[in-house]
């Protein structure tokens, strides 16, 4: 008799449970929403050597996303960026020995890939020897 008695909870709890299973595709990290993603990838070229160029400190920042997501272009010159928030982006491009390229208000539509390919200018004017992705931070404040 004691098992029937626990039987009822015991259906709600199953339910409730498949309830949440059935909707976790649908929510994100905190339980809200989940935001329109779109992904950002392509390739960094030396503007006057056309050749691939490694090593590039790429950042997309955007109203969306707290802070900003940073990657490294890898020798040949590909970087990418899954999963962004749709809506406006900002691209960033720096190397030392290059001049920074800023490309404004990319428009991000959901499920959407957007391709790039950029062209990095040589800076001749950087005489700076000592760089490193740390200074970028101290020079910050």
């Amino acid at each position: 008799m004691n098992t029937f008695r626990r039987l009822p909870a015991l259906i709600v709890l199953i339910a409730c449970s498949q309830y949440v299973l059935a909707n976790n595709g649908d929510t994100g990290e905190k339980g809200n929403k989940k935001l329109a993603e779109g992904s950002v990838y392509g390739y960094v070229m030396d503007a006057t050597t056309r050749k691939p160029v490694g090593g590039v400190t790429v950042s997309v920042s955007s109203n969306k996303i707290q802070g900003e997501k940073e990657i490294q272009s890898d020798a040949s010159g590909y970087f990418n960026f899954g999963k962004l928030p749709a809506g406006e982006v900002t691209i960033l491009f720096e190397k030392k020995g290059y001049k920074l390229y800023k490309r404004d208000v990319l428009q991000l539509k959901e499920g959407t890939t957007v391709k790039m390919s950029v062209e990095v200018q040589p800076d001749e004017d950087d005489n700076n020897d000592i760089w490193h992705p740390l200074f970028k931070l101290l020079n910050e404040e």
